[in-house]
């Protein structure tokens, strides 16, 4: 019977927030200067889809085993679990380092 309050990723609210903080430390930073970098392709990557803004989708994370990530994804794999998801990261590395 409460007020559920949900916030991150892929809502818009965290999107916001990082914007402003940015436009605090950055004045005038434009969209196009933002990538939004993650392992969560239904968090980290639909959220930057969602907001128009380039992502790197870190594919060695959470979805290794379905990547076939070790250091870097199987294409085939890749492009499978990417048409499954129906999203489409701007760019892919198998792992930060």
């Amino acid at each position: 019977g409460g007020t559920t309050l949900l916030f991150g990723k892929p809502r818009r609210t965290i999107y916001d927030l990082a914007r402003t903080q940015l436009s605090e430390i950055s004045p005038g930073s434009a969209d196009f200067r933002i990538i939004c970098i993650g392992d969560g392709i239904t968090t980290d990557i639909e959220g930057a889809a969602a907001r128009g803004l380039d992502s790197l989708f870190v594919s060695g994370g959470l979805a290794r085993h379905e990547t076939g990530t070790r250091f870097q994804p199987n294409p085939v794999l890749l492009t499978d679990f990417l048409t499954k998801s129906g999203l489409d990261p701007t760019y892919t590395i198998g792992q930060l380092r």
